[in-house]
């Protein structure tokens, strides 16, 4: 593997402006909240593997070590949304990818039916949303439930 320093804010400024260039990323971001060692990039669901394995090739001094692609439903500046994409998107033994010392998820949604890495995909649900009346609704019976 390739042997790079640590990331650092300046590596991970150059990661995003890079990986914003590439066909079908559509945001790429390097939360501050991570340190500089996490770029998240959200891109169309058919290339995610292709960003992920272009991710895992090119990588640069000072950049992060440690990528996550997510669909184009993802809000990567609500890191809880994002990190949400990544764990409901993502199969750990098909969907990383780790070469040159970095390692990149491709939590981008699948297709049941198809074959990634020699790996069969599953059919995935879709994502439930709770509508805002019963969101107030849950919010203001906090204490009644007995989790506050």
């Amino acid at each position: 593997g390739v042997a790079f320093g640590a990331p650092t804010a300046a590596g991970a400024a150059v990661s995003v402006e890079r990986v914003k260039d590439v066909h079908g990323v559509h945001d790429a971001l390097a939360p501050d909240g991570l340190g500089h060692g996490w770029l998240l990039v959200r891109a169309a669901a058919e290339r995610g593997r292709e960003i992920a394995e272009m991710l895992a090739e090119d990588v640069r001094e000072g950049e992060p070590r440690f990528c996550i692609v997510v669909g184009p439903e993802a809000d990567l500046h609500d890191l809880d949304n994002a990190l949400f994409h990544w764990a409901a998107n993502l199969d750990p033994g098909r969907d990383g990818v780790l070469r040159n010392g970095r390692l990149v998820f491709d939590a981008t949604p699948k297709r049941g039916g198809e074959m990634i890495g020699g790996c069969p995909v599953r059919e995935w649900p879709s994502s439930m949303r709770v509508d805002d009346q019963t969101s107030a609704l849950i919010d203001r019976r906090w204490m009644e439930y007995g989790l506050a």
